[in-house]
C-alpha cells in the first residue's frame, strides 16, 4: 500500500470569527512534506527524528521564497514564528513517527495570524512526511 493512500489529514480552517466549511478547507495535498499557508507562507519538515528520545523534528517557516526560520522541536513542544515582534505561525509538535518507507511528524494547533494578531488560519491536525 503507498504511503500517499494512507495519508490523513484532518482540518479545520477558521477565519476571523466564523468557520469555514470543509469545502472551503485548503490542503497541499501534492507536496506531502509541507502545507501552504495564507499570504505566502509555507510549513515544511526537514526532518523527523523517531529515534531519538525525545523524538524530534525539524520544520522551516517560508515566505515566499525566503526562509523566515528553521527550527528544531521536541515532541509535545510548543513552537512559533515572530515577525517584528507579531506572532505569524505557531504550534505543537504532537508526534514523530517512523515508517517502513518514511518519517512524519503531526502538528497540533497550527494557527497563522496576520499582523494584526487575528487568527486567520487554523489546522486542528497536519501531518507531513519528511522528504528523503
Amino acid at each position: 500500500m503507498k504511503l500517499q493512500n494512507i495519508f490523513v489529514i484532518a482540518i479545520v480552517l477558521i477565519a476571523g470569527i466564523g468557520i469555514a466549511s470543509a469545502s472551503n478547507a485548503k490542503t497541499n495535498l501534492n507536496k506531502l512534506d509541507s502545507i501552504n499557508l495564507e499570504n505566502g507562507y509555507k510549513l515544511k519538515v526537514l526532518d523527523a527524528d523517531a529515534r531519538s528520545d525525545p523524538r524530534m523534528g525539524t520544520i522551516e517557516v517560508k515566505k515566499g521564497n525566503d526562509v523566515q526560520v528553521q527550527t528544531i522541536i521536541a515532541s509535545n513542544q510548543f513552537f512559533f514564528y515572530n515577525d517584528n515582534g507579531n506572532l505569524m505561525v505557531s504550534g505543537t509538535l504532537d508526534s514523530v513517527f517512523a515508517g517502513a518507507t518514511a518519517d512524519m511528524i503531526q502538528i497540533r494547533d497550527l494557527t497563522q495570524f496576520d499582523s494584526n494578531g487575528n487568527i486567520i488560519a487554523y489546522f486542528d491536525k497536519v501531518t507531513l512526511i519528511e522528504p528523503n
